[in-house]
């Protein structure tokens, strides 16, 4: 399980170009964005065995989150990858600052993997 989207991109820019290095300076991805709006995570969901696998994808979120990801169990067949946008609502009110965000993978009821997403919510903007 991975970032996808302009984290892959990044990852791989990087590796392509001999800039590895820079991704030691963030070692956990981050994002801000406004109370109340919606995020997209894209996540790339990879079977690396040899049997196909029902992934099952968990979110542990700060409290006021809400998960709108309209599914949570992803078939994959043996070597497969598949993309995957995960939505989160953030919080209309209440804490400003840094909240992390942990997705979960069990395959088989064994743990398969985690990423954590490091998330700055701002106050929502006010229009004069």
């Amino acid at each position: 399980m991975e970032f996808g989207g302009s984290w892959q991109f990044y990852k791989e820019f990087w590796t392509a170009h001999n800039l590895t290095q820079l991704a030691e300076l963030l070692p956990i991805p981050e994002v801000s964005l406004r109370m109340g709006k919606r995020l997209n995570v894209p996540i790339v969901l990879h079977n690396d065995s040899e049997n196909a696998e029902a992934v099952n994808v968990t979110a542990v979120l700060p409290e006021g989150w809400s998960n709108l990801t309209k599914y949570s169990v992803y078939p994959l067949k043996a070597g497969e990858s598949y993309p995957v946008s995960m939505v989160l609502m953030t919080p209309a009110s209440g804490k400003v600052g840094w909240q992390e965000i942990t997705w979960k993978t069990d395959a088989d009821g064994r743990q398969a993997g985690s990423l954590t997403l490091r998330v700055c919510l701002r106050r929502p903007s006010r229009r004069p």
